[in-house]
């Protein structure tokens, strides 16, 4: 029930930090920990939590799940919406993959 938004500014405030790992001493960052996602991961988190027309855009657009890569144009016409309309969808869905790796 939170946004992302309130998330960051929740994580930016509270700074948890593991006393048994080592931090750069410029960003408090660990310099042992390391996130084991990847652009699949984070793929694959987006494309579940989205609708049916999403997720055919996003598996169009990407090739993923044995699908061919299409333009927008080519979504566009299966869908029976406009170009614009697919643009920002795919706007909507990298905002969304952006905000997760941001999270995760």
């Amino acid at each position: 029930g939170f946004s992302v938004k309130k998330i960051n500014k929740i994580l930016s405030a509270n700074k948890i930090r593991n006393d048994s790992s080592t931090l750069n001493p410029e960003t408090q960052n660990s310099y042992v920990s390391s996130s084991d996602l990847d652009d699949d991961d984070y793929f694959e988190y987006v494309y579940a939590s989205v609708g049916p027309t999403d997720q055919k855009i996003m598996e169009w657009s990407s090739g993923k799940h044995g699908r061919p890569i299409l333009s927008n144009m080519d979504i566009a016409k299966k869908l029976h919406v406009t170009p614009a309309a697919i643009s920002q969808r795919r706007a909507k869905l990298q905002r969304m993959m952006s905000d997760i790796r941001g999270i995760l």
